[in-house]
């Protein structure tokens, strides 16, 4: 969705498609994640059976997936880069090593595309193990939004002339807040 608004104006629209209501505001970062990764899917599912159903297409529906995702990166590889860069950030090997789980490679079917959901999860990559979103410190879940922010923000992305942050650092271990301090950096200056 594109918001043909000034960049201080948003539509109803605009703000539908990226507000997610959530009645546990300690799954919002799960939430979040999976409602992106699911739109992905989705979006593929649609966009390969559009073509298929007009008749344009020469090649199969697999061939039209791969189509798709040639031309629209996987969100849990842009969001994955972006936490490691946030990783090598702290210049710490055990401090915010995270990735996310991505969704198996199966194909949405007719019968269920509607209600497909995916619940992504976190992976230490210190040990390999599972990771609850709720289990996150404060600070890791200060990263862990900034990562969000930086993928939705990509497609219609312009750099604002100031930028006010709050206390952001505030619940932040040191070298976690160097993270914060090069992410914001890279991404802004």
């Amino acid at each position: 969705i594109q918001n043909d608004c000034l960049p201080h104006e948003v539509t109803a629209d605009y703000f539908n498609e990226r507000f997610i209501p959530s009645s546990n505001s300690s799954n919002y970062l799960a939430t979040s994640l999976g409602l992106i990764f699911t739109r992905y899917k989705v979006n593929q599912f649609l966009w390969a059976h559009r073509k298929w159903d007009e008749g344009s297409a020469i090649i199969s529906k697999d061939q039209l997936y791969e189509s798709y995702e040639s031309e629209h990166e996987k969100p849990w590889d842009i969001i994955n880069e972006i936490l490691n860069d946030i990783h090598i950030f702290t210049e710490e090997d055990n401090v915010f090593n995270f990735e996310v789980t991505k969704p198996d490679d199966s194909k949405l079917l007719i019968d269920t595309w509607q209600s497909y959901n995916f619940t992504p999860q976190l992976i230490d990559k210190n040990d390999g193990g599972k990771r609850n979103f709720n289990q996150l410190s404060s600070g890791e879940k200060v990263l862990l939004a900034l990562a969000i922010s930086i993928y939705e923000s990509r497609g219609d992305f312009t750099l604002p002339e100031l930028l006010l942050l709050d206390e952001i650092d505030a619940s932040l271990h040191p070298s976690m807040t160097k993270a914060l301090l090069s992410t914001l950096q890279e991404v802004f200056i």
